[in-house]
């Protein structure tokens, strides 16, 4: 997830979309067979892991490129989507009074960055 305060994204609104696309390139990379090698050596150099440590890590992680990223944000219920999973943890906090009242988790979620890198050039949306 990706939060960005409102003041920014209304200021700097063209800078958050070069963000989405990025990490939208970042995933094709990650997910192509013929970068394995190179894309766990950069990744595990960041956490300062040996690679082979981290390729254990990465078996069970999941990246969501951009069409996956349309399904989750327009998803209505369940955890197939960010507003039900969110809505799902808000009933358990309240039933095991983490808190007391509950919160709308509709207001913190706009797919509209998604949306406008998808429909840019050079963008795929192949997952």
């Amino acid at each position: 997830m990706l939060f960005v305060a409102r003041g920014s994204l209304e200021a700097r609104r063209d800078d958050w979309i070069k963000v989405v696309k990025a990490w939208f390139m970042v995933v094709d990379f990650v997910a192509d067979p013929s970068h394995e090698g190179e894309a766990l050596a950069i990744m595990a150099r960041r956490v300062r892991l040996p690679a082979p440590s981290y390729a254990k890590l990465m078996s069970g992680t999941r990246l969501l490129g951009g069409e996956e990223n349309r399904r989750r944000f327009h998803a209505t219920a369940g955890l197939d989507s960010v507003a039900g999973s969110s809505e799902t943890v808000d009933r358990f906090n309240l039933r095991n009074h983490v808190y007391r009242d509950t919160v709308a988790v509709g207001p913190y979620f706009d797919s509209s960055l998604v949306e406008e890198a998808l429909a840019q050039p050079g963008v795929r949306a192949p997952r």
